[in-house]
């Protein structure tokens, strides 16, 4: 049977089936020793036996072996599962996912496969006695060269350089969208400033002609002192109270038309913008 691994890896499963070869002697071994007890301790003399005596040895004999198969089997489920671990911390060491199709376990061919494998790679000459093998030298390091680790670097040195560029896109659209709204904005205030420039000129030429009218009505209004002076002054003093009244109009139009800048949505986002430009900066 072929794995279709490297040699490295396929040495590892023959360093592994030597293990349990000779663990499985062993314990066939203890099995052996619990019916050698018996016949030592019960069948050594040529002695008759009930049916009770010759029940009470097999139970006692089945206890003994059933207790034996249940403590190897729980370990060799713990040394698989063992092997398993050191395998997945490998794998998660170089960022890898391993999954294992637990249904192949049950695989027929694929076992006999493994049992052809490891009579021609373990069977050993002789009375087929096993012994432990001495440990496997461990390959010394070498260069990461290997197909499958440089895929594994490249693939994330591509990783880094897609996000990289993603962050560079995102800037530059952000810078875009900066100077856009800057832009914007330095448009609406210019004509904001112009607005109220010919709202200023408006309102400044009422006034002159108010202050004009006043003259017209004081200049005569000074040789004479009689009932129409009276009236002239109130006619004065009313012009003069428009002129106020103007004047907070202009200031009015001109708070107005700030606050109406400042709630824009361009505004608010370019004041965040900058608030955070300010904050990287520091």
């Amino acid at each position: 049977m072929e794995f279709g691994l490297n040699e490295i890896h396929t040495a590892e499963i023959v360093n592994f089936l030597r293990f349990s070869r000779y663990q499985r002697a062993h314990r066939l071994k203890g099995i052996e020793c619990a019916f050698q007890d018996l016949i030592e301790s019960r069948l050594a003399e040529d002695n008759t036996f009930t049916d009770a005596e010759i029940r009470d040895m097999l139970e006692g004999l089945q206890s003994v072996v059933s207790s034996d198969m249940e403590s190897e089997l729980i370990h060799s489920a713990h040394t698989n599962t063992l092997l398993l671990r050191q395998l997945f911390q490998q794998g998660e060491k170089w960022h890898l996912t391993l999954q294992a199709d637990i249904s192949e376990l049950e695989n027929r061919e694929l076992l006999d496969g493994i049992k052809e494998f490891e009579e021609n790679q373990l069977t050993m000459q002789g009375a087929g006695k096993f012994m432990s093998p001495p440990p496997a030298p461990k390959p010394k390091l070498a260069p990461l060269n290997e197909p499958g680790v440089s895929m594994i670097l490249e693939k994330q040195l591509k990783d880094v350089k897609s996000e990289n560029e993603n962050l560079r896109s995102k800037i530059k659209s952000l810078e875009s969208r900066f100077n856009s709204m800057a832009k914007e904005s330095s448009s609406l205030r210019r004509e904001l400033e112009q607005t109220a420039d010919e709202l200023k000129l408006v309102i400044e030429e009422k006034i002159v002609s108010q202050q004009e009218s006043i003259q017209v009505v004081e200049k005569p209004a000074q040789p004479v002192k009689t009932d129409a002076a009276v009236v002239d002054n109130t006619e004065l003093s009313e012009s003069k109270h428009e002129i106020l009244k103007l004047r907070a109009e202009l200031e009015k139009v001109k708070n107005e038309m700030e606050k109406k800048l400042q709630d824009t949505s361009q505004f608010q986002n370019l004041k965040k913008m900058l608030g955070t430009k300010n904050e990287q900066l520091r």
